[in-house]
C-alpha cells in the first residue's frame, strides 16, 4: 500500500520547535507499523488552518490525482487535516475520488459506521476548538478596541511601537515623515479647493510613499480619507460601534466629516459653517414673530453682497423677511453704547463691588461648607448603592436609574462648591478688568474675535435678545447693578446676598475672559455708535498711552 504523510503546523514557533518533527516521526512510525509506503511528506509550516491558505494541502491533492496509487493519506490528528466539518468531508471526498483513504494515527478512525461516526465527532470537536479560539481572539481584538487600542497594524501616517510578535499594549504613534504631509493634504481638501487628482499629485510632489517604498496610487487617496482612524475614531468591524482612539488624531470628528462630503461626487458644495466670523449675532438674536434663533447670510446683489439676519422657521410671519446685517449691527453696537459705565461712577461701582464681594465671601464659606457635606453625603449613598448591587439586592435597571439621579444631584453640588470657589477669588484686580472693560464695551466688543465676541455678548445679555426689542434687552445682574448705579441715589435699591452672589460670580467669569482675550496688553480703538445720536462715532480706548484702530 502506498501513502502520503501530512503535517502542519500553525505558527512559525512550532515549526522551529518540536511539533513537525513530533507529527513527522509518528506518522512514519504509523506507516511502517501497518506497512504502508511513504511517497511523499508534505508539511505545512507556519500555515494557518483555512483550505485556501494550505499551500501543501492543494499539491497533495494534485500528488494524488496524478499518481492514481496513493491508498492512504495519514494525519497525526483529525485537526491537522481540516478544522471545520465542512472542509474536512469535501477534502474527503475528494481523495477517494482517486482511491486515498484517510488515516489518524492518534484517533480510531476507519470505514465502519462507529469510525465514521469518530471521525465526524473529532472533525467537529476541531471545528468546536477552532471556533472557540476564533472567537477569544476576536473578543480579545474587541476589547482592545474598546480600550482605544487599535489591534491591528495602523494606516499610513502612524507607526505601532509595540515589539513584534507581542500582544499590542500601546496605541499608535505619528509617523514623523508621513504624518504632516497627510494633515497638510486633509487641510487642503478643506480649503474646498483640491479635488482626489489634486491631492494625488500634491502626494507625489512631496515624496509620500508606502512604508515598503511603493508609490501612492488613486485608489490609496480613497482609502486614507475615507479612513476613521485619522479622526481618532475606531471602528468594530463585527457590529459598526465606534470608540474614542488613543492615538493621535490627524483632524478633528467634524473636519472628517466635511472631508466627507467635499469629496462626494454627488456633492455640490461645501458644508454649511454655522460658526462665522462675519456674523456675530447668528443664532444670538431672536425671531420677534416666532422667538427662533435668527440666521444669516449673503445675498448677491447687482455689483456687491450683502449681508442679512433672517428668520429660518417656514411657518413663521416674518420668514423671508431679512434684516441688513449693518443694521442689525449698528442697532446692537448703540446697545452696547448705551450699557457704558459713566467715568464718574468708576470709583463708586468699584466700592461696592468689593463691599458686595466681601459681603459675598463670609456667606460663601458657609455655603460652601453646606455643599461640601452634601456632597460627601451623596458618595456615601452612591457606595452603598454600588455594594446593594454587588449583593445583588437590586436590579440593573434600579441601580442605572438611581446612579443616574446620584450623579446628577453630585454634578449640582460640585457646580455650586466651584461657583463658590470662583467667587472667593473675585479681588481688586478683577474688579478693575470688569470696571475697564465696562467703560466702553461696543469698543472692546469690536476689536476681537469671533469667539470671544459671543462670550462677551451672553456674558453682558445672558438670554440673548429680540430683534427690534433691543430697548427692553434683559441684562445680567452685573450689568443690570451699573445702569442701577447711573440713576439718582434715592432709586437705589438694597440687594441682598442672592444678588450680591449672582454678581460676583457673573463678573468673576467676565474677568477670566477678559484676562483669557488678552484685549488690554495693547491699546484698542473700536467704531462704537453715540447712544444720543445714533451715529457711529469713534471711540479710542487708551491703554498706557498707545491706541489703535478697530473696525466692528
Amino acid at each position: 500500500m502506498n501513502g502520503v504523510i501530512y503535517c502542519r503546523v500553525s505558527t512559525k514557533e512550532q515549526v522551529e520547535g518540536t511539533s513537525l518533527e513530533t507529527q513527522r516521526e509518528a506518522c512514519l512510525q504509523y506507516a511502517a507499523t501497518r506497512g504502508i509506503t511513504v511517497e511523499r511528506i508534505f508539511e505545512e509550516q507556519g500555515e494557518s488552518a483555512k483550505f485556501k491558505d494550505r499551500t501543501e494541502l492543494l499539491k497533495l491533492i494534485a500528488f494524488c490525482r496524478s499518481r492514481k496509487n496513493i491508498q492512504a493519506l495519514i494525519v497525526w490528528k483529525v485537526d491537522r487535516f481540516a478544522r471545520n466539518v465542512e472542509d474536512h468531508f469535501a477534502v474527503k471526498r475528494e481523495l477517494l475520488k482517486f482511491g486515498t483513504a484517510i488515516h489518524s494515527v492518534t484517533e480510531p478512525i476507519d470505514d465502519s459506521p462507529i469510525g465514521k461516526f469518530t471521525e465526524t465527532i473529532f472533525a467537529a470537536m476541531a471545528e468546536c476548538d477552532n471556533g472557540i479560539r476564533a472567537h477569544r481572539c476576536v473578543e480579545g481584538m474587541r476589547h482592545k478596541l474598546e480600550t482605544g487600542i487599535f489591534p491591528w497594524k495602523p494606516p499610513l501616517g502612524y507607526l505601532t511601537i509595540n515589539p513584534r510578535k507581542q500582544k499590542k499594549s500601546q496605541s499608535d504613534v505619528r509617523d514623523q515623515e508621513r504624518f504632516p504631509i497627510i494633515q497638510e493634504a486633509c487641510r487642503l481638501v478643506l480649503s474646498g479647493s483640491y479635488t482626489k487628482a489634486d491631492i494625488l499629485r500634491f502626494f507625489h510632489e512631496r515624496g509620500l510613499t508606502h512604508l515598503s517604498g511603493k508609490p501612492i496610487r488613486s485608489q490609496n487617496v480613497d482609502t486614507i480619507f475615507a479612513n476613521k482612524f485619522y479622526a481618532g475614531i475606531l471602528t468594530d468591524p463585527w457590529n459598526g460601534k465606534e470608540y474614542k482612539g488613543k492615538h493621535e488624531a490627524m483632524v478633528t470628528p467634524e473636519e472628517f466629516g466635511a472631508i466627507q462630503r467635499i469629496l462626494d461626487p454627488r456633492s455640490r458644495h461645501i458644508a454649511h459653517i454655522k460658526k462665522r466670523s462675519d456674523f456675530p449675532l447668528r443664532s444670538f438674536i431672536r425671531c420677534s414673530a416666532c422667538m427662533r434663533p435668527m440666521t444669516a447670510s449673503w445675498s448677491k446683489g447687482r455689483h456687491k453682497r450683502y449681508a442679512y439676519y433672517h428668520c429660518y422657521s417656514k411657518v413663521c410671519s416674518r420668514y423671508g423677511r431679512g434684516v441688513p446685517g449693518d443694521t442689525m449691527m449698528m442697532e446692537f453696537l448703540q446697545l452696547l453704547g448705551r450699557c457704558a459705565l459713566r467715568p464718574r461712577l468708576v470709583p463708586v461701582i468699584k466700592k461696592r463691588l468689593l463691599r458686595g464681594a466681601e459681603q459675598a465671601l463670609t456667606e460663601q464659606r458657609s455655603q460652601t461648607e453646606r455643599h461640601q457635606k452634601q456632597l460627601a453625603g451623596l458618595e456615601k449613598e452612591k457606595h452603598e448603592l454600588i455594594d446593594m448591587r454587588r449583593r445583588k439586592l437590586i436590579s440593573d435597571a434600579e441601580f442605572a436609574s438611581d446612579r443616574s439621579k446620584l450623579d446628577d444631584d453630585m454634578n449640582v453640588e460640585r457646580e455650586a462648591i466651584a461657583n463658590s470657589e470662583a467667587r472667593s477669588r473675585f479681588d481688586e484686580a478683577d474688579a478693575d478688568n470688569v470696571i475697564r472693560f465696562a467703560a466702553d464695551p461696543g469698543g472692546y466688543w469690536s476689536v476681537i474675535g469671533y469667539d470671544y465676541r459671543q462670550r462677551f455678548q451672553h456674558a453682558i445679555f445672558h438670554e440673548g435678545l429680540v430683534e427690534g426689542q433691543f430697548g427692553t434687552a434683559k441684562k445680567s445682574d452685573a450689568f443690570m447693578l451699573i445702569d442701577e448705579l447711573s440713576r439718582p441715589k434715592f432709586d437705589h435699591v438694597h440687594h441682598g446676598v442672592d444678588f450680591w452672589n449672582r454678581v460676583i460670580l457673573q463678573m468673576t467669569k467676565l474677568s477670566a475672559i477678559i484676562r483669557e482675550s488678552k484685549i488690554f496688553e495693547s491699546g484698542q480703538k473700536g467704531l462704537v455708535p453715540n447712544s444720543d445720536t445714533g451715529v457711529a462715532g469713534d471711540i479710542s480706548v487708551a491703554t498706557e498711552g498707545r491706541s489703535v484702530e478697530a473696525s466692528c
